[in-house]
């Protein structure tokens, strides 16, 4: 079983690599510009493979660590924060393919559709980058309660969200001044 564990936790570990630079890239190139509806579809689509990678290999450990015995996983103040950090990460998924791509369509965002927007993808960065903290928190586990754990991601939510709200007046303003780019979200 460690061999299957060890290939688990490497594949999670690439899967989680390249969905990271993936949200990270997507991000940079929205702050400064609008993408079409056919962009942000295969964005989405990329990030929904890439997060049920995620959940495969993750369950795939959780099931070699714990057996599903819900005394262990009860026991792990760590895995309950990581499963309610992708829990909302998954949720918030769903709410940004089924509301933040259709407004993003819009001609004309008005302030409040650009927080629509722009909030879930803070929750969604900020859930992301706290999941991949949370895999690596192993030292921390012993000097940190689920209630630590989930205190500190609320905190992070909000910097996040207060962040965003900060700065949804520049994307508008990018959006707007730029209207629809067309090829790929990259760096170039």
């Amino acid at each position: 079983m460690d061999a299957l564990r060890t290939v688990l936790i490497f594949l999670h570990l690439i899967v989680f690599a390249f969905a990271i630079s993936k949200l990270y890239i997507s991000d940079f190139n929205l702050f400064f510009r609008r993408s079409n509806l056919s962009e942000l579809k295969l964005l989405g689509r990329q990030m929904s493979f890439l997060l049920g990678g995620l959940w495969i290999t993750g369950i795939g450990v959780v099931f070699i660590d714990t057996s599903f015995d819900p005394v262990l996983i009860l026991a792990s103040d760590k895995l309950l924060a990581k499963l309610v950090c992708v829990s909302v990460l998954t949720i918030n998924a769903t709410l940004i393919h089924n509301i933040v791509f259709k407004k993003a369509q819009k001609a004309k965002l008005s302030y409040t559709d650009m927080l629509v927007m722009t909030i879930p993808g803070a929750i969604s960065t900020c859930s992301w980058t706290f999941a991949g903290f949370l895999g690596v928190a192993r030292p921390l586990a012993e000097y940190l309660s689920f209630q630590h754990f989930l205190i500190l991601y609320g905190v992070c939510l909000f910097l996040a969200i207060a962040l965003m709200v900060f700065i949804s007046p520049i994307i508008r303003r990018n959006w707007s001044e730029k209207g629809y780019v067309k090829g790929p979200l990259s760096f170039s």
